[in-house]
This record gives structure tokens, C-alpha cells and sequence, in this order.
């Protein structure tokens, strides 16, 4: 798979969006709408994005035409979907109470999903950090 370079532009523009957000949070502060729009947002976006990842990467894996992409045959790809929609059961019961209850936790299934959420998020990380662990031994 052909990869870019990192170059300063881009670490140059990631601290640029990064002093944005600390700046903008000063004169949004106390700004209820602004707020929950920017909550919201963000909740939707973590919920959806990580479906998003794993089916481009499982459509390059269909394909044949990238079959590196075939994540569900090697533990790497594996782990990294599985850390991708982990994401979901941490993002995905607050932006239902945040969309749909309007800021309630009230159903039990998301509230459990919100309590047990960050624990499987946390695993499948973990996971991933001790496949990167074992690929960098196997260099040795």
C-alpha cells in the first residue's frame, strides 16, 4: 500500500486545529447550544465513523485487487477493526441519549452499554497494543 510521508505541513496544521479547539472553548464556554451541538456531533461521528473504517477496509479486502486489506485473515487487521468498533459502545449509548432522549440516560440497555462500554473500548486496545508488541519481538 503506497504511504505518504508525514511532513511538517501536516504536524504544522494538526497543532493549528488543536490550538482552534483549546481557543474556541474559551468564548464557547457557558454556550449551551453551541455546546450540545459540538457533543452531538462529535458522538455521532465517533459511533459512525469506526463502521465506516471497517467496511472500506473489508470493500479493499472484497475487492482482490488489495488483498493485504483482507483484515479478517491476519491478527493485525483483525485487532485493528476490532479497536475501530470498539469505539462503538463507548460513543454509541451517549449519542442515543443525546439524539434521542434528549440528554436522559434512561433505557438500561444503553445505560449498561455506557457503563461496560469504555471496558470492552479498553480490551480491544489492549489487544492491539500486545499484537504490535509481538510483532516488533518477531523482528528481533
Amino acid at each position: 500500500m503506497p504511504f505518504r510521508r508525514i511532513t511538517g505541513r501536516f504536524w504544522l496544521v494538526a497543532g493549528g486545529v488543536l490550538a482552534a479547539y483549546i481557543i474556541l472553548g474559551f468564548p464557547l464556554e457557558h454556550q449551551g447550544t453551541a455546546e450540545m451541538w459540538t457533543y452531538r456531533i462529535g458522538l455521532a461521528a465517533g459511533t459512525v465513523i469506526p463502521v465506516v473504517f471497517a467496511v472500506i477496509y473489508t470493500a479493499f479486502g472484497l475487492s482482490g485487487r488489495h488483498p493485504e486489506a483482507k483484515w479478517w485473515r491476519n491478527q493485525l487487521g483483525t485487532a485493528e477493526v476490532a479497536a475501530a468498533l470498539s469505539l462503538i459502545p463507548a460513543f454509541g449509548p451517549l449519542a442515543w441519549t443525546f439524539w434521542k432522549d434528549n440528554g436522559n440516560l434512561t433505557p438500561s440497555w444503553c445505560a449498561w452499554a455506557e457503563v461496560a462500554g469504555p471496558v470492552v473500548t479498553a480490551m480491544a486496545w489492549a489487544w492491539l497494543c500486545i499484537i504490535w508488541l509481538r510483532i516488533r519481538a518477531a523482528a528481533r
